[in-house]
């Protein structure tokens, strides 16, 4: 998920990460994930479709109070409503919509750019789509909701006169509507795109130079291993003696030899049921042929 490659790439780098979100339980999942990461990150409820002006005021004085500025904010929460024609889109639910996606990031950024002003290199960081920038039928809400944030990035960098990046690019091949991210982190540069399937049913498609097809729910492990024999058995029993349960096991293999001759790598993507933790993402990395360990949280 786009929230926890970024908190973890920030905390690697020095950065105190405050994490709000409705969901407390996948808040302090996060929050110990990324706790021996660096400096201790802050956790704050926040829900988006509930809360009003005391909330965001109370968000922003503790903030203020604890670290006296704010060198950053990724507007990342969205939900996507209903595919359905406009003719028949549920008033209520679009109303929801505009709320998480457009009216909400409106609140906090205009709550916080005092704070903004106190760092010397602020940025605020919006995530939209494709179908912010071209109207697709049956997007609804959640086009219309991106349309708006891209205006409403546009409209806060021409007040404050800076500077607009974006970045855009092609559907991955064999998909009409694809959308990926790239993190650059201490431990190197990720990517991850995912699509729509028959357009309702999102999937993640790629993990870097892996192509995948898992559901985009729950708790991920995302391990790259030695493409040999004895790895999966290993990492099923490693998570069966920690108690953890597999919901479901996708392992993807380079289609091409490697240079050396040698085994190629291997990724597996793994739903599991619940968080990893008392050690058990630092087992899974001290396995045999295990290279890369990494764990993702599709929920809230």
């Amino acid at each position: 998920r786009i929230r926890t490659f970024i908190a973890e790439y920030n905390k690697r780098h020095g950065a105190t990460v405050i994490l709000h979100g409705r969901n407390e339980q996948a808040l302090e999942a996060l929050y110990q994930e990324l706790l021996p990461l660096g400096p201790e990150p802050a956790v704050a409820a926040l829900d988006l479709e509930r809360a009003q002006g005391p909330q965001y005021q109370s968000l922003t004085d503790e903030i203020e109070t604890r670290y006296g500025r704010l060198d950053g904010i990724l507007h990342n929460a969205a939900i996507l409503g209903d595919r359905s024609p406009i003719e028949h889109y549920d008033i209520g639910l679009w109303q929801r919509v505009l709320l998480v996606n457009l009216t909400a990031p409106f609140i906090l950024t205009r709550c916080l750019l005092p704070l903004l002003r106190k760092s010397d290199d602020a940025s605020v960081l919006f995530t939209t789509s494709g179908v912010g920038n071209r109207g697709r039928a049956f997007w609804g809400a959640y086009a219309v909701s991106k349309f708006g944030t891209e205006g409403l990035a546009q409209v806060l960098a021409e007040e404050k006169g800076i500077k607009l990046g974006t970045k855009t690019g092609a559907p991955e091949a064999g998909f009409e509507t694809s959308i990926g991210v790239k993190v650059d982190t201490a431990r190197g540069r990720v990517r991850v795109t995912g699509a729509l399937i028959g357009g309702s049913h999102g999937r993640v498609i790629r993990i870097d130079d892996f192509h995948v097809d898992v559901v985009p729910d729950g708790w991920m492990l995302v391990i790259r291993n030695r493409d040999v024999p004895g790895v999966i058995g290993r990492v099923g029993s490693a998570l069966g003696s920690a108690g953890i349960n597999i919901a479901s096991y996708h392992q993807a293999r380079r289609s091409l030899p490697s240079a050396s001759g040698g085994p190629n790598d291997a990724l597996a993507a793994i739903n599991v049921d619940q968080a990893l933790t008392n050690g058990v993402l630092d087992k899974l990395q001290g396995l045999q042929d295990v290279l890369d360990v990494r764990l993702a949280n599709f929920g809230d």
